[in-house]
């Protein structure tokens, strides 16, 4: 998969509206033709950047998420998973906390789980 491609299809996607979702998270989402399962990869940043968010807070949160382009209904419900886990307040706090990636992974998988 190229980075350019990637690239472009997450530019097309922010063209329709920012994915800043507001609470300083930015959910960036694409599919893409030649990718064959979901690929999710999160981001804390040290300094918030302007998304354009609902919200108008700067993000420091990005959950960037990859589709393949024939998604099936449970891959589409990853984004849904996602939105919904970042908008909890305990895990966005553990999400800008936590330093062991196993910690974190499992605030994010078990907030749907509650």
């Amino acid at each position: 998969m190229a980075a350019d491609e990637v690239e472009r299809e997450i530019a097309k996607r922010e063209e329709l509206g920012s994915t800043g979702v507001g609470n300083g998270v930015a959910l960036p989402h694409a599919r893409l033709r030649r990718l064959k399962a979901p690929f999710g990869l999160l981001a804390r940043l040290r300094e918030g950047i302007d998304f354009e968010a609902i919200d108008g807070r700067l993000v420091d949160i990005v959950f960037l998420l990859l589709l393949p382009e024939t998604a099936d209904r449970a891959q589409l419900n990853a984004l849904a998973c996602v939105a919904r886990a970042m908008r909890d307040p305990e895990v966005l706090q553990r999400v800008r906390t936590v330093a062991d990636r196993d910690v974190l992974f499992r605030a994010i998988a078990d907030s749907g789980s509650t």
